[in-house]
């Protein structure tokens, strides 16, 4: 029984957030992303472009579907489920991809929204579409 979360952790402007590493197919610049849609994380959660030069390529069934544009990806770390706690279902509607957040038992005020892998993709296929109409 797993007892840990590998996450990705990164910042969009001053605040961590994370994906599942096991989501992410490449770090680069912004720049390198090809031919994958690169979502602007900063845009998504209601602020101005990402200052960092960063993409978080994401993968689903083993080849990179989408990009994320971040400021600056830190770590990957191993995190304790107990830690993990998901949003309701209601919430998640409108959370922009987030699922769940990471409450850390020594610094519970250090939150780290969590971001489902599937939803960003999604996200990014539909502004995709909208785009090529």
């Amino acid at each position: 029984m797993e007892t840990s979360l590998q996450l990705l952790l990164f910042k969009v402007s001053d605040r961590r957030y994370a994906v599942p590493a096991e989501a992410v197919h490449a770090v680069t610049s912004r720049h390198a992303v090809g031919q994958v849609p690169c979502l602007e994380l900063a845009r998504l959660l209601g602020g101005r472009s990402a200052r960092g030069g960063m993409a978080i390529v994401l993968r689903q069934g083993g080849e990179p579907v989408c990009a994320l544009a971040v400021d600056q990806v830190l770590e990957v770390d191993s995190l304790p489920l107990t830690g993990l706690h998901a949003l309701p279902f209601l919430l998640r509607q409108g959370a922009g991809g987030i699922f769940a957040v990471y409450l850390p038992p020594t610094e519970p005020e250090a939150s780290i929204p969590v971001f489902d892998p599937a939803a960003l993709v999604a996200d990014a296929k539909r502004r995709r579409g909208k785009r090529a109409q």
